[in-house]
């Protein structure tokens, strides 16, 4: 930003009255190729923010629009005392919650396993070749009911899932693609033995983002939980217009316990506040370096004005007309912005990539983003040079050379 504001400055602290002789005009040269070097950085940091700018709201609007796998929509998270003793209390309060009205579906979760905050259950290292390579795979087993991927609307592809009766459901698990093809079963997973457990599978989930799209999809189990230990969560499918109902029924029924709820929603779109924050700063900055940018021009176009109104009144004279003196002083301004152009775009690629490898799924940067954020600065600079030099470009040659 200092450097941004330094064309403000530096052209008034050259600006005196003197005899035009070789000494000035040699010092007025190193003058102008000093303030042409700052005009060059000053630009080169605001296409540099441009583009970021530009970068980071597609990878955004890339994340916001993703299809995740599975629903957010109308479901609220309640967390259930990590205590056994508070079982039969929560069963009777899931019992009369599904008898309010607004209520479509009650899952329990063992241990928890909410979508964008944590897996729940044990976590095991799975190694498997691929490619003739040894490689090693972190698998999540999250404990469920029957309705928790119905909830979610979890879609499975191949098998079945947990059954309403909870002895069919005895060592049955459902694995996700991934894991699917980290066993090496994809083409054929039914039935096959889990070896990190005694279960089998009996069915398979399509691949969906249990955390957000910064991390790769990775392998996980489902198994079947005991529906009569609730201490995990209980997700309800149902029209969140009826909150406060369901805060009055847990206060009547546990009342020696908080009411602690998420909004599935909100707490999953929680993961991208960093994003959104950084967004922030950077659109910030680039208005500012903007504005900046503009009044630093704005001074050095005063300054180079005043410092060859002599030669502008001596090619009107001669007949120069006011767009080609326009376009005499646009040139030089021009050569600074290609030159900053020329050092913005690797900067812009360099802050861009390293930005994106924190997201496994991302977008592929054009390059007409970085075309168009050079455009759209020379368009603005021209603009600029243009209506401050056009009092100079009109002005009346004889008033500027009558000392001459």
């Amino acid at each position: 930003m200092i450097i941004s504001g330094l064309p403000n400055i530096i052209p008034s602290l050259y600006q005196r009255k003197s005899t035009i002789n070789k000494s000035i005009k040699k010092t007025n040269l190193h003058q102008g190729n000093y303030r042409g070097g700052l005009v060059v950085i000053q630009f080169a940091f605001t296409i540099s923010l441009i583009i970021c700018l530009v970068a980071f709201q597609r990878q955004m609007n890339f994340v916001k629009n993703k299809n995740l796998g599975f629903e957010l929509d109308n479901v609220l998270v309640i967390d259930t005392p990590d205590d056994s003793t508070y079982n039969q209390k929560i069963k009777q309060f899931a019992d009369h919650l599904n008898n309010l009205v607004g209520i479509d579906q009650i899952s329990t979760t063992y241990g928890g396993s909410v979508p964008g905050v944590q897996y729940g259950g044990m976590k095991a290292i799975h190694a498997t070749e691929i490619d003739g390579e040894m490689k090693q795979f972190i698998v999540s087993f999250c404990d469920i009911d029957e309705k928790y991927l119905g909830i979610l609307g979890i879609e499975i592809i191949e098998g079945e899932g947990f059954s309403n009766y909870p002895y069919v459901n005895e060592n049955k698990c459902l694995i996700n693609e991934t894991y699917a093809r980290v066993l090496g079963i994809s083409d054929d997973p039914i039935g096959k033995p889990i070896s990190e457990t005694e279960d089998y599978v009996a069915g398979v989930v399509k691949d969906f983002h249990f955390l957000s799209p910064h991390s790769p999809i990775e392998p996980i189990c489902f198994r079947y939980a005991k529906t009569d230990d609730y201490t995990g969560q209980l997700f309800v499918k149902m029209n969140l217009g009826v909150i406060e109902d369901v805060k009055r029924l847990w206060k009547e029924t546990i009342p020696d316990h908080p009411f602690y709820y998420t909004i599935l929603k909100d707490s999953y779109n929680s993961q991208y506040s960093g994003d959104k924050n950084l967004f922030t700063i950077v659109w910030f900055f680039t208005v500012l370096s903007i504005l900046i940018a503009g009044l630093g021009l704005a001074g050095l176009i005063k300054y180079t004005c005043e410092r060859r109104i002599k030669e502008i009144g001596i090619r009107k004279v001669c007949g120069a007309k006011t767009v080609e003196i326009l376009s005499m002083i646009n040139k030089d301004f021009i050569k600074w912005l290609v030159v900053a152009f020329i050092l913005a775009c690797p900067i812009a690629w360099y802050v861009i990539n390293r930005w994106l490898e924190g997201f496994a799924y991302k977008i592929t940067i054009s390059w007409l983003v970085y075309v168009a954020a050079g455009l759209i600065t020379l368009l603005f600079s021209i603009l600029l040079v243009s209506l401050l030099s056009l009092y100079s470009a009109n002005r009346n040659p004889v008033e500027t050379l009558r000392y001459e």
